[in-house]
């Protein structure tokens, strides 16, 4: 009898054990939510800063990606221009442009659409953008900024906070001559290797290796972080806005059908070849740039001062480097 109980006992405990163990709530675990999808636009800009739309599109992507999947670039205006002919053909007119748009955020499973201006007047710039989801026109961010006496290259930094992203060092306006002066000389290229620009308050490297060291995309970084010069160790990789600022001959801008045109036109601009700087005293005809192509991991943006254009290439391969620090 006893025996009895003693069974029953233990397995009474055993079933009470497992049904408390059974209850007991598991840890959640924490799930990065994912990025939605969004169609950037070709940006919108005035006449005189046609050249640097791609910059300043490349600039708002990258402010962009903190929260969405974008795309953006040949792609979107391939799917542009195939949307309003439809759309036009079969409304025997123009456009609707909603209705192209819907179809355009479509073609990529996306809800969200983002149409950014940048707007030069009476000598400063006015910035905009607007993303909602163009089925119900429901508005997901909106934002404005004014800027006075702003050059395009400082517009093109100030593009990724627009969006809403982290403001970083990177992102943070250029100072004004007038603050750098204080701290740099006025001088072009020295005796120590170094150019400071005056219209962008950067200071570049120009001593000999600028011209003479090739190598890939993570080695260049490297370089910069650990270069000394002119008693300065803070130097980095430059973006590919801050290298097409170089150019004081014009620069096409990114590659794509019209350059040709554009290179037969301003060819005879060139110093030595370059569409760069004539002060500089040591330049190459390609130099890497910190900005990745956003399409591909693989790649970032090379700026080629032999032919006034920007395109992406392998970070594998081997091109010039130029460090700058502001």
């Amino acid at each position: 009898m006893v025996q009895k109980l003693l069974t029953v006992f233990i397995s009474f405990s055993l079933l009470i054990s497992s049904t408390v163990f059974a209850a007991k709530p598991t840890p959640s675990t924490q799930t990065t939510p994912r990025k939605q999808k969004l169609v950037l636009m070709p940006i919108i800009v005035s006449s005189e800063d046609m050249r640097l739309r791609g910059q300043m599109e490349t600039a708002l992507v990258e402010g962009l990606q903190e929260k969405y999947i974008v795309f953006s670039g040949d792609n979107v205006l391939q799917k542009q221009r195939e949307a309003f002919a439809k759309e036009s053909r079969e409304a025997k007119g123009d456009c609707d442009q909603t209705k192209c748009m819907q179809n355009i955020a479509e073609s990529f499973a996306s809800e969200l659409v983002a149409v950014a201006h940048v707007t030069k007047q009476d000598g400063g710039y006015f910035l905009s953008i607007n993303i909602q989801n163009i089925f119900d026109e429901k508005v997901v961010y909106s934002k404005s900024l004014a800027y006075e006496n702003q050059t395009a290259f400082q517009v093109i930094n100030s593009l990724k906070f627009l969006t809403g992203a982290k403001e970083t060092v990177a992102t943070q306006s250029l100072p004004q001559d007038s603050q750098k002066q204080d701290v740099l000389p006025q001088k072009s290229a020295t005796s120590e290797g170094i150019f400071f620009d005056k219209k962008t308050g950067l200071t570049w490297q120009d001593n000999e290796e600028a011209k003479t060291v090739q190598i890939n995309w993570q080695g260049a970084k490297d370089y910069c972080e650990n270069l000394t010069l002119g008693g300065r160790s803070d130097w980095h990789l430059p973006t590919k806005e801050e290298l097409t600022s170089l150019s004081t001959l014009g620069f096409y801008g990114e590659y794509n059908d019209g350059w040709k045109a554009w290179y037969d036109a301003n060819k005879g601009k060139q110093v030595n070849g370059l569409f760069n700087n004539p002060t500089l005293k040591n330049t190459s005809f390609a130099y890497w740039s910190s900005s990745l192509d956003v399409s591909d991991s693989a790649s970032a943006w090379l700026v080629f001062f032999g032919s006034g254009h920007t395109h992406h290439f392998a970070k594998r391969g081997s091109a010039n480097v130029r460090c700058v620090r502001r």
